[in-house]
């Protein structure tokens, strides 16, 4: 039995060193001497076990683990004596293209030159100028058979020697500046323009009144004519006792009355340019 256990305790023993023998380089190793068994006595009841030799472990240099790369494919290379096979060209797909189509020439309308201007001179009046009055009188020539407008009304036309032709007309004008447009045309749509400017400085116009200054009324007098004065719009006409009387640029008027013995009636009407009427009475009383 005691035999047996110690062939059972080498066994390990052996195992670690082929273990440790294959992972690390050989050593070489002492020679141990083999262990003596006794022989069992079987009569002592007792087993003794020798005391082993002790077994010196081997001292060893770590081997590097060596990693072991894998080797890269070889390629095996052409036969120089192989021609490439040529890569097959595609051929370019071309659309059809139309023919063109030719427009149809067109041929442009005659160019018409310009319209020659028609004669048209304006003498009166001067461009830029300043007048003192509320109208103007626009004067100039023509060709004859012309038709001439000024600020679109029909202008009056006489005629001035066999090719020209004078025209006239009244234009209206407000305070300030006035622009005058003066046109002449005939029937073959010959046209000719003249602009003038005209500025007014004329004063605002009087009201329209109507005022008897002398005589006074009811006033007594000794001589048989007398003189009646007083004052109106610049644009009235006056009358005495039925009998029109001048008036002067600012609207006064002065006229003689023959009176009759004792009193008198002096009957004054004044008639605006726009239609208004009004009228006045001077009372006087002649005694010879």
């Amino acid at each position: 039995m005691v035999k047996k256990a110690g062939i059972w305790l080498c066994f390990p023993l052996v195992g670690m060193v082929l273990m440790l023998t294959g992972c690390f380089q050989t050593v070489p190793r002492t020679p141990v001497d083999p262990v003596t068994v006794p022989p069992t006595v079987s009569n002592t009841g007792s087993t003794r076990i020798p005391t082993a030799t002790p077994v010196v472990a081997p001292s060893f240099t770590p081997v590097p683990e060596i990693t072991s790369v894998p080797e890269s494919p070889t390629s095996t290379p052409q036969s120089p004596t192989a021609t490439p096979k040529p890569t097959p060209t595609l051929a370019p797909t071309i659309s059809p293209v139309p023919p063109p189509t030719l427009s149809p020439t067109v041929t442009p309308p005659p160019t018409q030159g310009p319209i020659p201007e028609l004669l048209l001179e304006v003498h009166e009046p001067v461009d830029g100028i300043e007048v003192s009055s509320d109208a103007v009188i626009v004067r100039g020539i023509t060709e004859s058979g012309a038709a001439v407008t000024i600020n679109d009304v029909p202008a009056i036309l006489e005629q001035n020697g066999e090719q020209r032709v004078a025209f006239r007309g009244s234009v209206p004008l407000v305070l300030g500046e006035n622009e005058i447009m003066v046109v002449a045309s005939d029937n073959l749509g010959n046209q000719s323009t003249r602009v003038l400017t005209v500025k007014s400085i004329a004063p605002p116009p009087l009201p329209f009144l109507l005022v008897i200054t002398e005589p006074r009324y009811h006033s007594i007098v000794s001589t048989g004519i007398i003189r009646l004065s007083g004052r109106t719009g610049p644009e009235a006409v006056i009358s005495v006792n039925g009998v029109s009387s001048p008036i002067d640029l600012v609207g006064n008027f002065s006229t003689l009355v023959a009176l009759e013995p004792g009193p008198n009636i002096i009957d004054v009407v004044a008639t605006n340019s726009d239609g208004q009427v009004m009228s006045a009475v001077a009372a006087v009383i002649y005694r010879p």
